[in-house]
């Protein structure tokens, strides 16, 4: 008889053992229990990639985790100088971690193939710190596909380089299209055939023709006929005046 009371004490002793181990785990589980939490919003354009449960960082280091999410916001609630920022991320945070008024939250996928997360960074200390509850206008840094397609575009879109690049010896062509240089070539082809058939002509002229020689011909013999006459009118002359 004892010996059954002796068991059931130690049964009940295990019991209040294991709730009191089990509510000091869940006590110490609860965010802002213990460890004082602050929450904080902050505001994107788009939200992709992100869930309930991402971390938290500050330069890195992980300081707590995204509690929820809300889209699209309100046109009256998004803040005045991003009226089309139409999400809004809530986030709890450890409170002693130096989050202040000015800082850089950067959206940003961790790694290659990693999960987004929030990133605090570049905080200014003289703006001093934020309060529980402050709101913040984030940046979102485009993961990998985003990058890769920003890139092509800029390689191969309407205002590329390549697209300037193209354009420019579209007009050049179109330039020497117009130009004498498809004469020069059909000149330079020709002399290129000549010289092909009659490869003399590069140590010796070409003889003229008889059309171009015939009246060098001519003007000699009128050059002779003025000097006969010139002879002929001066013998007159001795003539007479003997």
């Amino acid at each position: 008889m004892q010996i059954h009371k002796n068991e059931i004490t130690t049964g009940i002793l295990v019991l209040a053992t294991s709730a009191v181990l089990l509510a000091v785990l869940v006590i110490v589980g609860m965010p802002g229990i213990i460890r004082p939490l602050n929450t904080y919003r902050i505001y994107y354009d788009n939200a992709n990639g992100i869930r309930p449960g991402a971390p938290v960082l500050l330069a890195g280091r992980e300081i707590g985790k995204v509690t929820s999410l809300d889209s699209p916001v309100p046109l009256e609630k998004r803040p005045a100088s991003h009226p089309d920022y139409e999400v809004a991320i809530d986030v709890r945070v450890a409170r002693d971690a130096e989050i202040y008024r000015k800082v850089t939250v950067h959206l940003v996928q961790q790694g290659l193939m990693g999960q987004q997360v929030i990133d605090f960074l570049q905080g200014d200390a003289g703006s001093g710190l934020a309060e529980n509850h402050a709101e913040f206008v984030g940046e979102r840094v485009p993961d990998v596909p985003e990058s890769m397609n920003d890139h092509l575009n800029r390689l191969t879109g309407p205002e590329s380089d390549l697209a300037l690049t193209i354009k420019n010896a579209k007009t050049f062509m179109e330039t020497l299209n117009n130009s004498k240089i498809q004469k020069v070539i059909s000149n330079t082809e020709e002399l290129t055939d000549t010289l092909k058939r009659e490869p003399w002509r590069l140590l010796w002229p070409s003889k003229p023709r008889v059309e171009d020689a015939q009246p060098a011909t001519e003007t000699k013999k009128e050059s002779s006929r003025e000097k006969q006459d010139r002879l002929h009118r001066a013998a007159e002359k001795n003539s007479r005046s003997r």
